[in-house]
């Protein structure tokens, strides 16, 4: 079933993490993401979720990344998944972006499109260090952010909303993001 999985979803959890000597009854094998993930390699396939396509501690080079766009729809929203790919299918990150097709129950949200999720993938620099093919760091987040501003004014939004957490706020400040009630707001 993990083939059947949307790309633009993430499964962070096959089973329960119990240590394999602790359970009483029922399946004994505590690895069953592992067990999966190595079936589908005999077979030549492979999961296509988020997790399974992160880039994790490989060194990209950005100049070679793709950024690639799934759409998909819910019953409120258009859905764009923007998401930077290596010539190899991995994940350096993505962007989540919901383009609401009725009103929002949110006053502040009246006119925006959405950011849901912004990642970028890979340890973080120490403060002064070179990023040696990381993907933090590779303005990815920007590129990410930038093509979000260009959809959302395409699609007829005026403004692009993100919910950000205490310490990320100063990077959407600096992206041209102002602070309002419960999301920090931008013109697109």
């Amino acid at each position: 079933c993990k083939m059947l999985i949307p790309p633009y979803c993430r499964v962070n959890r096959l089973m329960r993490d119990i240590p394999a000597p602790n359970i009483v009854a029922g399946v004994k094998k505590s690895n069953l993401r592992q067990i999966v993930q190595r079936h589908l390699a005999q077979q030549g396939l492979a999961c296509r979720c988020v997790r399974c396509r992160e880039v994790r501690g490989r060194a990209i080079d950005a100049d070679t990344l793709r950024l690639e766009q799934l759409d998909y729809e819910t019953d409120r929203t258009r859905e764009r998944f923007l998401s930077y790919l290596t010539p190899e299918g991995h994940l350096a990150g993505f962007l989540r972006l919901s383009l609401p097709q009725i009103e929002p129950p949110i006053a502040e949200l009246a006119g925006c499109a959405v950011i849901r999720e912004v990642h970028v993938y890979g340890p973080a620099l120490e403060l002064g260090a070179q990023r040696d093919g990381r993907a933090q760091h590779a303005g990815l987040g920007t590129r990410l952010l930038d093509e979000a501003r260009r959809i959302a004014r395409q699609e007829g939004f005026r403004r692009l909303a993100v919910i950000a957490a205490v310490g990320t706020r100063p990077y959407y400040r600096e992206r041209g993001f102002e602070q309002g009630e419960l999301y920090m707001v931008a013109e697109v």
